[in-house]
């Protein structure tokens, strides 16, 4: 039975964490306990590399066990794929990051719980439910298909771990097909992943898929939405950590572990000494750096074996008509998902967001300023018949510069023949340990993110 966070907590982690941790639900670090809590525990230090969701959750589930925390970000910003837009002069927030909420991502909904954030049901929830039982949208399968994948969801299930090691072999497209569902709602299925994963179904192996879609958490899901912007986290996290300091546009080079301390040489040459480091850094980033001792092979294997869908999202600005509310497009045009996300995004203006993925990102970014401008433009034009969506001018286009240096807006997948292959991270490296989107059970969620860090710090 899948554990919410609290039982997680108090299960996983050392007493005194238990203790901060599960008092923080309902009163989080005032800026001077958080003080008081480093003064006493100056000796507990720890480096957080990566700025991410996970790396901040990890900064702040740190301090509440007593460290002194450094978050270094290589990056400009914190916030990893989480980023929000807010357009004063029109009057609209969107997020071109990560943006909905599962009802069963207990993780992510207890964290905006405790950071007094609203949770709004998105109006686009239904368009991702896979069964006739609830309102549908393009991801309408036909009955036939729908009992089809309810069958493998259930034998899923019964399965052993060697039986699911040969189910990982085969990807979920090729399954499908063979199981017999039809091959209009394999696409659809596929549509649907690709706006989460960034990746075909071809790519994702049958062990993956059906091991999410039985899943409460499964990334399959967007029933809800924080009011307001999903970096919200983000600060909200940030002012429970006011005295964490935090070093940006600095990668880290070079990792020592030593009998005694842990070091991390940045690219300034710049070394942080601590007790431990959390390491919530994307897989190429953990290639790049030098590390004495070397990762174990096991760990150095995963990091080659991870591979990584492509999503990005830009806000088109366009004028406000009568009568305009959410909505959701799925088209064969360069935009390929055009959507209103919420109630949000109806300013004085409107933010209509373009979700694109796998070669199309590739179509968008390759050209000119311009001839991106014209390809939204275009796609927005092929739907003038069932929009009142236009463009508010020509410079109205706001392109997504999401995520770190290393994989921009990128989710990790792990294709066919990857099974146990997260298993190596999930014991410490002498005294660093793992986080990161690319480690929890499902991928490609903001709940994903928070759930590694638990995990994460439940070893210290």
């Amino acid at each position: 039975m899948p554990m919410n966070r609290k039982s997680f907590l108090e299960k996983s982690l050392s007493t005194a964490l238990i203790a901060g941790a599960i008092a923080s639900l309902k009163d989080p670090l005032s800026a001077q306990e958080a003080k008081e809590t480093k003064a006493s525990n100056s000796s507990k230090k720890a480096v957080v590399l990566g700025g991410g969701l996970a790396g901040l959750y990890s900064a702040y589930l740190l301090r509440l066990s007593g460290y002194s925390v450094q978050i270094v970000e290589a990056s400009s910003r914190l916030g990893g794929r989480v980023k929000t837009i807010r357009d004063e002069k029109w009057g609209f927030v969107s997020d071109i990051g990560g943006e909905w909420i599962g009802e069963g991502q207990s993780d992510i909904i207890s964290l905006t719980k405790q950071l007094k954030l609203e949770l709004k049901p998105s109006p686009h929830a239904s368009h991702f439910h896979l069964f006739k039982d609830k309102e549908v949208s393009f991801l309408d399968l036909s009955d036939s298909s729908a009992e089809t994948l309810k069958r493998m969801i259930d034998l899923h299930k019964t399965m052993s771990n060697s039986q699911k090691q040969g189910l990982d072999k085969i990807d979920f497209l090729t399954y499908a097909k063979y199981q017999g569902i039809t091959e209009e709602d394999v696409r659809k299925l596929n549509d649907a992943y690709k706006i989460f994963l960034g990746s075909s179904l071809e790519h994702l192996s049958s062990e993956s898929v059906l091991s999410d879609l039985s899943s409460p958490q499964s990334s399959l899901q967007a029933d809800y939405y924080i009011k307001g912007g999903a970096d919200k986290m983000i600060s909200g996290l940030l002012e429970l950590m006011p005295d964490v300091e935090v070093v940006l546009n600095e990668p880290a080079t070079k990792i020592t572990q030593l009998k005694s301390e842990v070091q991390v040489e940045l690219a300034n040459k710049r070394v942080l000494k601590s007790n431990i480091i959390v390491c919530a850094l994307p897989t190429k980033a953990l290639l790049e750096i030098k590390w004495t001792p070397s990762l174990p092979k096991d760990l150095l294997y995963s990091l080659l074996r991870t591979k990584y869908g492509k999503i990005q999202k830009n806000i088109i600005v366009c004028e406000k008509k009568s009568g305009i509310e959410p909505q959701f497009f799925l088209t064969e045009t360069p935009a390929q998902a055009l959507y209103i996300a919420n109630e949000d995004s109806i300013g004085e203006a409107i933010a209509v967001t373009s979700l694109v993925t796998e070669d199309r990102v590739n179509q968008i970014e390759n050209g000119s300023e311009e001839n991106r401008r014209r390809l939204l433009q275009n796609s927005l034009l092929e739907l003038k018949s069932k929009t009142k969506w236009s463009m508010e001018s020509n410079d109205s286009v706001v392109f997504s510069s999401l995520g770190s240096i290393h994989n921009r807006g990128a989710v990790s997948i792990y294709p066919p023949g990857s099974f146990g292959i997260k298993d190596a991270w999930k014991s410490n490296f002498e005294r660093v340990h793992f986080a990161g989107e690319h480690l929890a059970e499902h991928n490609g969620t903001m709940d994903g993110a928070i759930s590694s860090a638990l995990r994460a710090i439940s070893g210290i």
